[in-house]
Parts: C-alpha cells; sequence; structure tokens
C-alpha cells in the first residue's frame, strides 16, 4: 500500500496510491476515537452556524469510524493475557 505523502511539504496521495487503515489504526485506537466523538457530541452546544458545521463534521466521522470499525479485521488473540486463573484443588473422594 501507498505511503502518506512523498513530498515532506505535502501530505497529499498520488492518485496510485492508497492507504490501508488497518495498518494505521487498530480496533481499540477505533474504538477509543468513537468514545472520545460521543463525549465530544453530548456536550457540544450549538449556538452558531460554525457549530453546526462542527456537529455535522463530528457525526460524519463518528460515522465513518463506525462503518470501518465494522469491517475492520479482529485481531487474532496471542494466547492468555493476565494471571493464570487459579484451580482449586479436587475435592478428596470419600474412603
Amino acid at each position: 500500500m501507498g505511503r502518506i505523502g512523498k513530498d515532506p511539504a505535502s501530505n497529499a496521495l498520488t492518485d496510485n496510491e492508497s492507504i490501508d487503515l488497518t495498518k494505521i489504526l487498530s480496533r481499540q485506537t477505533a474504538e477509543l476515537l468513537i468514545d472520545l466523538l460521543d463525549n465530544k457530541l453530548t456536550c457540544l452546544e450549538v449556538i452558531d452556524r460554525d457549530d453546526a458545521r462542527e456537529l455535522a463534521r463530528m457525526r460524519e466521522a463518528m460515522a465513518e469510524l463506525e462503518r470501518w470499525l465494522a469491517h475492520a479485521p479482529l485481531a487474532a488473540e496471542s494466547g492468555r493475557r493476565g494471571r493464570r486463573a487459579r484451580v482449586a484443588p479436587a475435592p478428596a473422594l470419600p474412603a
């Protein structure tokens, strides 16, 4: 896949380049961004047109992230995490 901008002065992609978002964003990062946008949308008070534009853009960004997340590959679980589960000893059999 392509890199973001070959020219340091420009981050524009050429026509033949594309970005593989799975190499840039993890599922956890996308979920965090969605949570942050949700919090911001909850607190935003629309007073003027600029606020309305910002609200619309944030909703579009949130929808875009949710669409990406719906199609994002699940990360393969790499074994157990954390401490090993404690196993209680088996009860003694009656004699």
